[in-house]
């Protein structure tokens, strides 16, 4: 789904595929530049499919590797180690736990799924598989509030089927400003960096992606609402609903070393006024 499609900037190898679109600044729908898909191929935006491709590796992966012609095109055991819970959290908002190469997704009443996402900027890719009902979930789109159209699907055409839903987020808590000064400092990973610091009873994430394809780092300003003494709810630009992150790796004055933020770890840069 990762591509860019038409209008008069595509290159051949995006034809027939949807344009990515983001809020402009009028609050009317933009094109996204595609140089911002270009520069996340060929391992994150090169990669392209339509409904109906992904409709049959959901046959394969739900046939335990065997397709709709009945050639088997995975062994059995490399589908179901797809389908193994290998790695749990530690924040639930993009998966309950991770197979291999999977997202798994624990819904209410013992409902679990597998599957993967996939979001670049002004698209978006939901995908469920549910065994025991032989369901598939592909949800495409190239712009609007993505993750609130997905959940209104999820909860009003698949949870009477499989007889759960997805799982509510836990609710904001009042967390003492003395308290959330341990989780201020700059956290850091190859691609971004993130300058995390207290304002009134929640934290401000300022979040710089270091790789824009334009060359020049583009921050974005988030607000980290505490439910526990670990897990943030963190409200980001175009969703309707927020994300969970966590703090990790807690030295003996209570600070994390770790941030968990959007699945990937950052790790706190030490300096003055950070743990060392």
């Amino acid at each position: 789904m990762d591509g860019y499609v038409g209008g008069p900037h595509a290159l051949p190898e995006y034809a027939n595929f949807a344009e990515g679109h983001v809020p402009g600044k009028s609050g009317k729908p933009e094109l996204v530049p595609l140089t911002s898909h270009r520069f996340l191929a060929p391992a994150g935006g090169g990669p392209m499919a339509r409904v109906g491709d992904m409709s049959a590796f959901a046959a394969v992966m739900l046939s335990d590797g065997v397709s709709r012609s009945g050639n088997r095109v995975l062994s059995r055991r490399w589908t179901r180690l797809m389908k193994t819970r290998w790695v749990t959290g530690p924040a639930a908002t993009f998966a309950s736990a991770w197979g291999l190469g999977t997202m798994l997704h624990d819904w209410t009443n013992g409902v679990s799924l597998y599957g993967h996402d996939g979001v670049v900027l002004g698209q978006s890719f939901f995908f469920r598989l549910h065994d025991p009902s032989q369901s598939a979930i592909i949800i495409m789109l190239n712009g609007g509030l993505a993750d609130g159209f997905a959940e209104d699907v999820f909860r009003r055409v698949f949870a009477p089927i499989l007889g759960g839903a997805p799982a509510p987020l836990p609710q904001p808590i009042d967390m003492d400003p003395i308290h959330l000064d341990r989780f201020t400092g700059v956290y850091a990973a190859p691609s971004a960096r993130i300058s995390v610091s207290a304002r009134g009873k929640a934290l401000i994430a300022a979040y710089t992606f270091l790789g824009s394809a334009a060359g020049d780092p583009t921050t974005m300003e988030v607000d980290l609402a505490p439910v526990s003494d670990d897990l943030f709810l963190a409200s980001f630009p175009n969703r309707r609903s927020p994300l969970l992150q966590r703090f990790q790796d807690f030295d003996d004055r209570q600070r994390p070393h770790v941030l968990n933020f959007r699945g990937r770890a950052f790790h706190r840069e030490a300096g003055i006024g950070q743990a060392q």
